[in-house]
């Protein structure tokens, strides 16, 4: 199991986003980065470093890397808690 409190807004945007890698939406049972092809051992090797939980680097097509984007996002932006509906 991967922890995904490793992952924040600025770990995801300013780390993974620039590098063409984004965690897959089951990150926390899979460990899975998606990314473009044109990652190499190195940029892996520091994610690893940075992210313990990242065991699989799976290269994916644009659309499932902006899914998984748009999952992330949701999941970290400010203000958000658990449990939280929108409902007042």
């Amino acid at each position: 199991m991967s922890d995904i409190r490793e992952i924040n807004l600025t770990m995801l945007e300013q780390v993974l986003l620039t590098q063409g890698m984004v965690p897959a939406e089951d990150y926390a049972s899979s460990g899975t980065i998606l990314c473009n092809g044109g990652i190499d051992g190195a940029q892996k090797e520091r994610v690893r470093f940075m992210l313990s939980g990242a065991r699989h680097f799976q290269t994916t097509d644009t659309d499932t890397r902006e899914r998984a984007t748009r999952f992330w996002r949701a999941e970290l932006s400010p203000g958000k808690e658990d449990g939280d509906t929108g409902e007042e």
